[in-house]
């Protein structure tokens, strides 16, 4: 959508794989980043299908796929030993440029359900999947089923949540990593003698929502140490047993949820506040030095904000920056400038609370240009 609000300005696509005699596409999920190096479209989008056996690839049966648009084309990877596969999930890292993708597959051996995470940079897309290897790989296996998975990253900051069934019971599990994937602990999120169930993550950095079903309810819970330990909340809905339980029936974003609700005998669609917490747009600008704004784009107040602002190039003054601020309510923002003086290409980095953002130009003398 160029604009959301005028329908004219909309754009579809339809992809027809038919005449292939591709069938069984399902579990459909995108994710969009400012821009995508080499792409006519800035999102890549996920689903599973099958296929019959044809030149040296075997028949395949509800195998993930990743579909991307390179420059005057549609094209896609895809896991074709990842057989019965559902519940693809798909994000990308828009500080890393990094895409993650997660599935629940049977495990062949076991029969038991396995959740997978596949992750890789975006210059990799053309590169990845399709029996050239793995990137970056990450499996939940064992005795118990893992199923339903959800996968969120910012700024490094990596949450897979999933659902796994140990003494008869459902429980939500999160495996984190704060550097990009490297490196993995394990987090119970919630593991009650009830059935906690259908995860969704959303990240900000070293702080994430979780939100998941219970008794008919919709329930938070909240990291604010990159998933080291959780905070529960909730019901979010106020009418106690309402929530419809099943896959994909809930969502959040920004601190709000939206799930099917069968309240009155009819299911609808209902939205209220998860909970509330900052979150940050960062602008960079260039001229005469840099201007950086940062605005509260979230729900909460932010207390005690670090920021710091890092340069790469050749830079003789205002390589390095920092400051803080006591309070930023929603909807605030703050603006400072940064003196610099240097020559040739320029990155800066701008990290605030565990966001990242960058940007890349030119530095003449003590004018920044062509910022991007």
């Amino acid at each position: 959508f160029e604009d959301v609000k005028d329908p004219g300005a909309w754009a579809g696509y339809y992809l027809d794989w038919t005449d292939n005699d591709f069938y069984g596409l399902d579990s459909i999920d995108i994710a969009c980043d400012d821009e995508i190096e080499g792409m006519d479209e800035d999102f890549v989008m996920t689903y599973t299908m099958s296929f019959p056996a044809f030149d040296q690839w075997p028949e395949v049966h509800q195998i993930p796929f990743i579909l991307f648009h390179p420059e005057g084309d549609s094209y896609w990877c895809y896991w074709f030993y990842y057989n019965w596969s559902s519940h693809v999930r798909i994000d990308i890292d828009r500080a890393t440029d990094t895409i993650y993708l997660t599935f629940q597959t049977t495990n062949e051996s076991s029969q038991s359900q396995d959740v997978i995470l596949e992750f890789a940079p975006e210059s990799a897309l053309g590169e990845w999947g399709d029996g050239r290897g793995e990137i970056g790989l990450f499996k939940v296996e064992g005795t118990a089923d893992a199923t339903n998975p959800s996968v969120d990253a910012d700024s490094n900051y990596v949450y897979l949540v999933c659902q796994v069934n140990e003494g008869g019971n459902e429980d939500i599990v999160c495996f984190h990593s704060s550097d990009g994937g490297e490196n993995w602990e394990m987090t119970y999120i919630a593991n009650s003698a009830d059935n906690e169930m259908y995860p969704v993550i959303e990240a900000k950095g070293s702080t994430a929502t979780c939100i998941f079903t219970k008794n008919g309810n919709l329930y938070t819970a909240i990291t604010e140490d990159g998933g080291s330990t959780w905070e529960i909340k909730g019901p979010v809905n106020d009418e106690e047993g309402s929530v419809v339980e099943e896959y994909a029936c809930a969502d959040v974003t920004a601190g709000y949820a939206v799930w099917t609700d069968n309240r009155g005998g009819n299911v609808d669609i209902y939205f209220d506040q998860a909970t509330a917490f900052p979150a940050f747009s960062i602008a960079i600008s260039g001229g005469l030095g840099l201007k950086i704004t940062v605005t509260n784009i979230g729900t909460a107040e932010a207390t005690n904000l670090q920021w710091s602002v890092d340069l790469e190039g050749l830079v003789f003054i205002g390589k390095h920056s920092e400051g803080s601020k006591d309070s930023l309510k929603p909807g605030e923002s703050i603006t400072f400038n940064v003196f610099v003086l240097g020559i040739g290409p320029l990155t800066v980095r701008v990290s605030l609370d565990g966001a990242i953002m960058e940007a890349s130009g030119f530095v003449v003398g003590p004018f920044v240009l062509g910022l991007c």
